[in-house]
């Protein structure tokens, strides 16, 4: 029987070494505890990520209103200087370039249509509709 002593002396050793002596935590309070904090943190997250986006849609809205001021500071501009150029507004403003002033100067200093020297004359006949045409093949017979 030395041979059972031997094994119940183990499982005692077992045993003892498995239950902690003389620590008297509570694992649910713990538990608890931590899962606490993981919500306080999953709560902080969720905010954060929320600030983050109100922050993107903050921006763009931003630089869509800087983008509608710009387009109306420039159309303000091209109002002005057609008027004091007298020049034609709306093609004033399709024209690129940062100095609205100096377009519009320099369009008034241009003139108004391109000249033509070709006597006054079409380059080209126009086309004959169906009646003309069987008004001529009659006439020529």
């Amino acid at each position: 029987m030395p041979e059972e002593n031997e094994t119940t002396a183990q499982t005692e050793e077992l045993t003892e070494a498995v239950e902690p002596q003389g620590d008297a935590t509570d694992w649910k309070a713990e538990a608890r505890k931590w899962e606490d904090r993981a919500k306080a943190n999953r709560k902080a997250q969720e905010a954060a990520e929320e600030a983050l986006a109100a922050k993107s849609d903050y921006d763009s809205i931003k630089s869509e209103l800087d983008a509608l001021k710009a387009e109306k500071a420039r159309a303000e501009a091209v109002k002005a200087a057609a008027t004091k150029y007298g020049v034609d507004a709306e093609y004033l403003a399709r024209m690129e370039g940062a100095d609205v002033e100096e377009n519009a100067k320099w369009l008034s200093e241009r003139p108004k249509y391109a000249p033509v020297h070709d006597g006054g004359e079409a380059k080209t006949k126009p086309k004959l509709t169906t009646a003309e045409l069987f008004a001529q093949a009659i006439s020529q017979e």
